[in-house]
């Protein structure tokens, strides 16, 4: 698929049309399709390692949570094109469910940690649109949590996304 034609998809699939599928449901399914997903464009020489905690059933979008794993994984892949290991965690901690992406890639670089969650803003002079972190900083605050990165240069990132397992207020 072009970039452009994944750009607009992705804008389109956020749309305010798209909001409001919460129900009670699983966060680690949408983990899994969003690996399933990317598992033809993983990289040769990556490795990656699951810690996963048993965490609640939660108020969610699990298609919407299934896209933003994508791009936050997607991202770690293009952190790490040559070799590197991805390590995907999952727990749960005074009803907020936690989900961390962590890379051993290239890191994010101290100019540009405050603009990542930019829409169109992208550090990657070729592949990169500059639309997935800006989608999933919308669809964790879709669902009242944060997402918190904790960037190191030339030794990876990690994208930690909080939930709450009640879901989004009314």
């Amino acid at each position: 698929m072009g970039l452009v034609t994944k750009t607009i998809n992705d804008l389109n699939y956020f749309s305010p049309v798209r909001s409001g599928y919460f129900v009670e449901d699983d966060v680690q399914r949408a983990l899994a399709k969003a690996i399933t997903m990317t598992q033809r464009e993983m990289p040769d020489g990556l490795e990656i390692r699951r810690e996963y905690s048993e965490v609640p059933r939660t108020i969610c979008d699990v298609e919407q949570l299934q896209h933003a794993f994508y791009h936050l994984i997607q991202n770690a892949f293009d952190a790490m094109p040559h070799q590197g290991m991805l390590t995907l965690r999952l727990g749960a901690q005074s009803k907020m469910v936690w989900i961390d992406v962590a890379d051993t890639g290239v890191g994010i670089a101290e100019h540009n940690r405050d603009k990542i969650f930019n829409l169109f803003f992208s550090s990657k002079s070729v592949r990169g649109a500059g639309v997935g972190l800006y989608l999933v900083r919308r669809v964790v605050d879709e669902h009242a949590g944060s997402v918190v990165v904790q960037p190191q240069v030339n030794s990876g990132a990690t994208f930690r996304i909080i939930l709450p397992v009640k879901g989004p207020s009314n």
